[in-house]
């Protein structure tokens, strides 16, 4: 009996910690620290900087929105850029490794992404694929002028919204990209860079 009680306790702990694990709180931009807006600050953000698991959400627009910078290496599973209002992130330097880009996810709203420099690495997990959604339910915008991103997919948009891809420099690689596949509010303009699609599916 008290071992089925032992092994019981033990069961519902190991079940706890797996939870809590998966569901790791979100933290949302709060440019705490107005003097910098860069994303490695912790006092940027509501519950700490995003790390490797966790899910963080942008809603802060224009010069406020957060900076990755050459000096910062990003980490979250799912970025949301316009999570619930408009929402800008600027990336002029150093790394992003997460699961999901999502640029324009709240209706009605606008996420913005001005993309410089760096390079960002998008990799599946047992749930999704490695993916750029440009416009999800809302309006989303990725403006690329340098820089590098890998995905599984890119999607423009990824949703019942509306996205535009503006390429002006940078290599976007991707294994598949989606035009209009969701709504057929997706715009292109390539005017330089590169876009490579690996399984030449459009």
């Amino acid at each position: 009996m008290y071992k089925k009680q032992f092994f019981l306790i033990f069961f519902l702990i190991v079940l706890g910690l797996c939870g809590n694990a998966a569901t790791a709180a979100w933290t949302y931009w709060t440019d705490g620290d107005a003097n910098d807006h860069l994303w490695n600050s912790t006092l940027n953000w509501d519950n700490g900087v995003p790390v490797s698991g966790q899910g963080c959400g942008i809603n802060s627009e224009d010069a406020n929105g957060p900076v990755i910078d050459s000096n910062t290496a990003a980490e979250s599973i799912l970025i949301s850029v316009g999570d619930s209002s408009d929402g800008t992130l600027i990336m002029t330097g150093g790394t992003i490794a997460a699961r999901t880009l999502r640029i324009g996810y709240a209706a009605n709203y606008t996420g913005t992404f001005n993309f410089s420099g760096g390079d960002i690495v998008l990799t599946a997990d047992a749930n999704a694929d490695g993916v750029v959604e440009v416009g999800l339910q809302g309006n989303g915008i990725l403006n690329m002028t340098g820089g590098t991103i890998s995905a599984d997919r890119v999607g423009v948009p990824q949703g019942v919204g509306s996205g535009h891809l503006q390429l002006d420099g940078g290599t976007i690689e991707c294994n598949d990209f989606e035009m209009r596949q969701w709504s057929t509010s997706g715009t292109m303009d390539i005017n330089s860079g590169t876009l490579i699609i690996d399984n030449g599916d459009v």
